[in-house]
């Protein structure tokens, strides 16, 4: 018995020592791997600081020397494009400063021309459309055309045309009802929450962000929240755009886009086979409804990406709402008023939203420059940005006094032009959802304010990312049922 106890003893001895020889190996291995991954940040870093101090040294060279013409003014500084993400007001300066055209050295190493003036703008884009190109990510590999918004000109008229003809404002009106009850349902999950800054901020944006991708579900592709397909739908746009924007293209993008198209064809399929009577209004029931119209790949992937692309952007907006209402309590008052009258609040909650829109969220028309050009006298290299400023256009107090104020009425007193107003852009790109946007914002106005009382429990200062300024991250309402 000793002996075979000793042998047992020797036995586990040496599995001990194998397996601290195996864990040794294996940490040397991670810690080969981690040092390998970090020396390969590194150099991709030091590469891209490097990429982009050479092109700031060229721009600088070609200023000292113009042999094409001079750049617009304004700085190349680093310190310039720092300021911008801590000063919101920063561009309105330049402006005041250098007039309304001028120039940022940008983050990603690109020169930024800025435009300040709508119709000033739209002339130039007009004139320079040959040289210029909208870019907002490539969705080629899931969709052929690409997005309305970056399609080509030879293909983009037609499929404009089958969206617009599917988005009129009937639908919008027809789906009013489902509207408000996704608001309502979302609102009142938030009124029921409990307490903490923190975790009320964070319910704050979920519930946003749940009542924006519910509203472009139903009036998009006809799926209700209550549908058996939903949380299917609902995951899949999670994993889509999983960090709250829309994410570049990769393999879990390409995954939960398959997964949402199997649920978009599905729906088109029971609509034209005749069994799908119970779907409600929608975009897609109205083009699946038309045997003639071909439901392509370009067709369902830029019906999949008005969701993903309009969700976030309607977060934001209604986030924007709740910001503005609650620093301006005489207006609800004055919204709860007029909404007490039959048909009195609707022109001007949705008032309330075309002011959110001035003063926020509408912040730019983006191009680049495809071809070097000259612009009013400034040369502009290829490569350049060209932006539209419409935030800092839209405060011209010749088109609107007090340009800072937060006064919706002015939206009732007179109507304005696209050289005036044009939170949804200008041109053929021009953003067909404008009435959705408008009427579910005014929808939501209406229920925030009719059905609730809140107080701000916590805020900060404003941030910038990943494409527009946002309020604080920290903002947050303590929500309640008005008696």
């Amino acid at each position: 018995m000793k002996s075979g106890g000793v042998r047992l003893a020797a036995a586990d001895t040496d599995r001990l020592r194998s397996s601290r020889r195996t864990l040794v190996d294996k940490l040397r291995t991670a810690d080969a791997h981690k040092i390998r991954q970090w020396a390969r940040d590194r150099l991709r870093d030091a590469g891209t600081r490097a990429a982009w101090h050479a092109a700031r040294l060229r721009l600088l060279a070609y200023e000292a020397l113009p042999l094409r013409g001079r750049l617009p003014p304004g700085s190349l500084a680093i310190t310039a494009t720092r300021q911008f993400f801590r000063d919101d007001r920063l561009q309105l300066k330049l402006f005041a400063q250098h007039g309304p055209i001028f120039k940022l050295f940008w983050t990603s190493g690109d020169l930024k021309i800025c435009i300040v003036g709508l119709q000033y703008a739209r002339e130039l884009l007009n004139r320079h459309r040959s040289c210029l190109r909208v870019v907002a990510g490539d969705l080629t590999s899931l969709v052929p055309g690409d997005y309305l918004r970056v399609m080509s000109p030879e293909i983009h008229p037609r499929y404009r045309g089958v969206f617009v003809g599917a988005l009129r404002s009937d639908l919008i009106a027809g789906q009013e009802a489902q509207v408000r009850r996704i608001v309502r349902t979302e609102l009142d999950a938030l009124a029921a929450a409990g307490d903490g800054q923190e975790a009320l901020a964070k319910r704050l944006h979920d519930a946003l962000d749940r009542i924006s991708i519910r509203v472009l579900s139903l009036i998009v592709l006809g799926i209700e929240p209550d549908a058996a397909a939903f949380p299917a739908l609902e995951a899949g746009y999670r994993r889509l755009g999983p960090d709250g924007h829309v994410a570049p293209i990769g393999p879990e993008q390409r995954a939960a886009y398959h997964a949402i198209r199997a649920v978009v064809l599905q729906r088109v399929a029971a609509v034209r086979q005749g069994d799908g009577a119970e779907y409600g209004d929608s975009v897609l029931r109205r083009l699946a409804r038309n045997s003639a119209q071909e439901i392509d790949e370009t067709i369902v992937g830029n019906a999949i990406y008005m969701v993903e692309r309009g969700r976030h952007d309607v977060r934001d907006l209604l986030r924007w709402v709740v910001k503005h209402l609650s620093d301006h309590p005489a207006f609800v008052a004055e919204l709860r008023s007029a909404c007490a009258t039959p048909g009195g609040g609707g022109p001007l909650s949705e008032a309330c939203v075309q002011e959110t829109l001035r003063l926020e969220q509408a912040e730019l028309l983006l191009r680049k420059a495809i071809a070097p050009f000259t612009l009013e006298g400034y040369y502009i290299p290829e490569g350049s940005w060209v932006c539209a400023l419409l935030r800092e256009s839209h405060r011209d107090p010749a088109c609107f006094p007090e340009p800072d104020r937060y006064r919706p009425q002015r939206f009732l007193e007179r109507t304005y032009t696209l050289n005036e107003y044009a939170p949804f852009g200008f041109g053929e790109h021009q953003c067909i959802g404008r009435t959705l946007n408008l009427r579910a914002g005014a929808v939501f106005v209406e229920e925030l304010a009719t059905r609730y009382d809140w107080t701000v429990v916590s805020d900060g200062p404003r941030v910038f990312g990943p494409f527009h300024w946002k309020p604080s991250a920290s903002f947050a309402i303590d929500l309640r049922r008005r008696a």
